[in-house]
């Protein structure tokens, strides 16, 4: 078996590329291919017009990245760059908490494996931009296991706010346990709220 007309790079862990065949589905689809997945996947097959398509699609893209101007061999490594580009640009601009743009996605169409990866440097670089210490409490993390250091999303992602920088900041567990139990005690008052309007009249 040659591998599947649709993987980046045949017969090795890479991006699979059937979205490129199909330009109604979003990007942010593609997953990591790999000869596990391979083997269930139903798409599974290998033409060679197929793939000729596929890479010359793969081509377009791959030529001209739009974080450093080069080009890459995969897709992997393009998203990695536009990645990486797109942090540094946002940690340039955003000097203060929620500046315009904190709800910017900045891995907007990576597959979710570079996304994990993007997201522990960038919890990395605000965790450094923070000097390592809580900014609620002022507690120097640096000693302490790294469990105990948190990345907080001010506004959380299910109101709208993204991993941006300057919708991130630093906190020990106790602090950012703080706001959690705020927002899920706000949670169940909304709930409770909606079920006493809701219930019927006696």
């Amino acid at each position: 078996m040659k591998g599947c007309h649709f993987q980046d790079i045949p017969r090795k862990k890479s991006v699979c590329l059937r979205t490129l065949c199909h330009p109604g589905e979003s990007r942010s689809h593609n997953r990591i291919c790999d000869e596990h997945r391979e083997e269930r996947c139903q798409y599974r097959e290998w033409d060679v017009d197929v793939r000729m398509r596929v890479v010359r699609q793969r081509s377009e893209l791959t030529d001209t990245c739009p974080g450093c101007g080069k080009r890459h061999d995969d897709l992997a490594r393009l998203y990695t760059c536009i990645c990486r580009h797109r942090m540094e640009e946002a940690f340039n601009r955003s000097s203060a908490y929620l500046v315009e743009g904190s709800e910017e996605d900045l891995f907007e169409g990576a597959p979710v494996m570079i996304r994990t990866s993007m997201w522990r440097m960038l919890r990395t670089t605000v965790i450094e931009r923070d000097g390592g210490v809580c900014q609620d409490c002022g507690r120097a993390l640096g000693h302490l296991p790294s469990w105990y250091t948190e990345v907080h999303h001010i506004i959380p992602r299910v109101n709208g706010g993204g991993d941006h920088p300057s919708n991130l900041k630093t906190l020990c567990i106790e602090c950012h346990r703080r706001y959690t139990d705020e927002m899920l005690l706000s949670h169940i008052e909304r709930t409770d709220e909606a079920y006493q309007a809701a219930k019927p009249f006696k």
